[in-house]
């Protein structure tokens, strides 16, 4: 993934690559088989708002699904007006929407809590398409609320032959465009991301850390004399908990490196600010 970009406005990803999975991630909305890694923070007015608005969103595939996870900071959390059967869940609070174009196909998904019946729902626009309700269509969604009352979390793991003409996964390196547009039922304005996705291949070598706290991350492959080799993530925001970094064993040229013995080495630290 690549890093968070800041405006005035919000802050937001200009493009992503997205992991490709070892297993199938069960979408129950307690993101317990997502690498932390893989989300990045997107706000609306962080300078206004701070955290009271705000959410950590991630992309991940296999060979059957496309996995959506976002982690909402949210004063009213899951309150959505619209029912499930109304495909208008961007007009009732809370919400998801995601606009994908692969090679072949545009798809407009958008998701959201049925406050009224306290359930997920999860439609895609379309005159083609029978039954827009893809939860319907093999797609799974889950909701689950943050400790405190502060926020929730919406995981969505939609199958790709609801995204493609041919209903087949995308190849690693495909790239696609996709329209990120986050709802909180507290903010007038919608907050929108867009962003080119590049479907990439899981890399063979990894490393684990545990952070302390939400930081921010830059953590580099050395040689045996001190060179900055590969920089694996560079001021990049990681989540409190356990991270994984991944490794293709190249150097920032795209060259690989020989068989041997080299260091990692890596800070963590807070936002820096003026003063």
């Amino acid at each position: 993934p690549a890093p968070v970009q800041q405006t005035p406005r919000g802050s937001g990803i200009a493009s992503w690559r997205v992991p490709q999975t070892g297993k199938p991630i069960n979408a129950d909305g307690k993101l317990g088989d997502w690498n932390r890694a893989w989300l990045r923070r997107a706000a609306p007015f962080p300078w206004a708002y701070r955290d009271r608005y705000a959410a950590d969103a991630g992309f991940a595939w296999d060979d059957r699904q496309l996995y959506i996870a976002v982690r909402f900071l949210d004063g009213e959390p899951m309150f959505n007006t619209e029912l499930a059967e109304k495909q208008m869940g961007f007009r009732g609070g809370d919400c998801v929407q995601l606009r994908l174009k692969s090679k072949d196909k545009v798809t407009n998904l958008c998701g959201w809590y049925d406050t009224k019946n306290r359930q997920p729902a999860l439609t895609a626009d379309g005159r083609e398409r029978k039954e827009p309700n893809i939860l319907k269509a093999g797609a799974t969604e889950a909701f689950a609320p943050l400790p405190g009352g502060r926020g929730y979390v919406q995981e969505m793991a939609i199958p790709f032959a609801a995204l493609t003409a041919n209903g087949k996964a995308p190849v690693a390196g495909d790239p696609w465009r996709a329209t990120l547009q986050l709802w909180w039922a507290g903010v007038d304005e919608r907050f929108s991301s867009e962003t080119s996705v590049e479907f990439e291949q899981a890399a063979p070598l990894h490393t684990r850390y545990e952070l302390p706290h939400d930081a921010y991350v830059s953590l580099g492959v050395f040689a045996p004399d001190g060179r900055l080799l590969r920089w694996l993530v560079r001021n990049e925001q990681r989540l409190a908990g356990e991270n994984v970094e991944r490794w293709d064993g190249r150097d920032q040229w795209g060259k690989i490196l020989p068989a041997g013995d080299y260091t990692l080495k890596g800070i963590h630290h807070e936002p820096l600010k003026l003063e």
